[in-house]
């Protein structure tokens, strides 16, 4: 096999193998100048976007995650997130599980391509105990988790990354 077919096939399996598309954060001032300080709310300010991820195959996985934000600086943001995921295992029999929650972010720009990111989730979801691949107890729990990761995003257009 040529090496630029290689290269080809392991593009298509990541790509393929990836599950989640993230679009967020949309640029509302596009001019040079410094914009003027207000103590006022400003709805130019808000942004949406989220992720929406699916798979199919042995095992199945949805997920719907949707953000509001409000840019409180040219490079510090805060909002909510909201999440609902779907899962289910063609292994086990009869399993699906439903998980749901929702939490707060904060993300922090350090330049224009990089920027950090910091939220607090709360999600509940559908535990299983499994013996012998049969399943002996269900339970719900919430959990909660904190994330901290950093990112790179990439302009794609005039008003969006």
């Amino acid at each position: 096999m040529h090496k630029k077919s290689k290269l080809t096939g392991i593009f298509l399996i990541a790509f393929l193998q990836s599950t989640s598309v993230y679009c967020q954060d949309y640029k509302t001032n596009t001019s040079t100048d410094p914009p003027k300080a207000s103590k006022r709310f400003d709805w130019k300010k808000i942004y949406t976007g989220g992720g929406l991820g699916i798979q199919f195959g042995q095992f199945v996985y949805i997920d719907v995650s949707p953000i509001i934000g409000y840019r409180i600086t040219d490079q510090l943001s805060a909002g909510v997130s909201l999440s609902y995921q779907y899962f289910s295992n063609n292994s086990l029999p009869e399993f699906s599980s439903h998980t749901y929650g929702g939490g707060l972010y904060g993300q922090y720009a350090f330049t224009q391509n990089f920027f950090a990111h910091l939220e607090y989730q709360l999600l509940n979801s559908e535990f299983l105990e499994v013996q012998n691949n049969y399943i002996v107890n269900r339970f719900r729990k919430t959990v909660s988790y904190i994330w901290v990761c950093g990112g790179f995003r990439q302009p794609i257009g005039g008003n969006s990354y």
